[in-house]
């Protein structure tokens, strides 16, 4: 989240949430490393139950290749997938939502919170609709490419707050512009 404060917020501008992906779409690639390290476990219960079988003359091995293989797992998990988690996310403010993605090169999308148009949510999967996670689909006015946010937590609650905040910022907006003697904006 510290990294998230190193945007340009307008000084009447302030943070209401920083949104990242469910910790589930990080956590789920680590299940490969607790397989393995589970195939070791099933190893030495084999090789204490069945003495005669002589498993031990593989031992080394196998847990050679599992733990390297964890290892490897490992390695990746740190270098590829917690990176892109960490920079990956949407951060909402009183007055627009940004989306920013990329360690090296960084890409941001923003659009004022008046232009926004929660659409649809999809939770695709059991899993996804077990921890309440999906995907959500930000139509922004004057955009033809919406904003597309994959593994959001709790997506539906997500998306009707993001729903009551655009219609304040409209009606905001709308207030303003009545106020200052302008039309409305069509």
């Amino acid at each position: 989240m510290a990294r998230a404060t190193h945007l340009h917020l307008q000084p009447d501008e302030h943070r209401l949430a920083v949104i990242r992906r469910h910790w589930w779409t990080l956590m789920r690639h680590l299940l490969w490393v607790a397989a393995l390290l589970a195939l070791l476990v099933a190893y030495a219960i084999v090789e204490y139950a069945l003495p005669g079988a002589a498993l031990a003359r593989y031992a080394t091995v196998l847990v050679a290749a599992d733990l390297a293989g964890a290892g490897l797992l490992i390695f990746l998990w740190t270098v590829r997938d917690l990176p892109a988690w960490w920079a990956e996310r949407l951060l909402v403010t009183d007055q627009r939502v940004i989306e920013r993605r990329g360690i090296f090169t960084v890409r941001q999308r923003e659009a004022p919170l008046r232009s926004i148009h929660p659409g649809a949510t999809v939770a695709a999967g059991l899993g996804a609709r077990l921890l309440r996670s999906g995907t959500l689909v930000l139509r922004v006015e004057d955009r033809g490419t919406p904003m597309v946010l994959v593994g959001i937590p709790r997506v539906e609650v997500v998306r009707a707050w993001l729903t009551t905040l655009s219609e304040e910022a409209r009606q905001g907006y709308l207030q303003a512009r009545q106020g200052v003697g302008g039309p409305p904006p069509t």
